[in-house]
């Protein structure tokens, strides 16, 4: 007799989900195509300023660093407002129970 293969042998819970990371790759993917734009751009400002090679690529690796700062400190306010925010409506919806 043939015998089917059964499907609760499956082990669904420990089954990734495709968008478990979704919410960081969007941050991800916004922060580097800004630091790629901006550093872009100022670089090549200084370069038709008529800067050295040596001045134009301190530049660039300032302000990587500098973009890269603005970033990491954007989303922690913005994370950590966030979860106030999350933590002020849980406590609201504690009193009204």
């Amino acid at each position: 007799s043939e015998t089917e293969p059964d499907v609760r042998d499956h082990d669904h819970e420990h089954e990734q989900h495709l968008g478990s990371s979704r919410q960081y790759w969007r941050d991800i993917i916004l922060g580097v195509n800004d630091g790629l734009v901006s550093t872009f751009l100022l670089v090549a400002g200084v370069a038709g300023g008529g800067l050295s090679s040596t001045d134009i690529l301190l530049t660039a690796i300032a302000g990587a660093i500098a973009g890269a700062v603005s970033m990491c400190a954007g989303e922690y306010v913005a994370t950590k407002s966030q979860n106030e925010v999350l933590e002020g409506e849980i406590s609201l919806e504690r009193q009204h129970i």
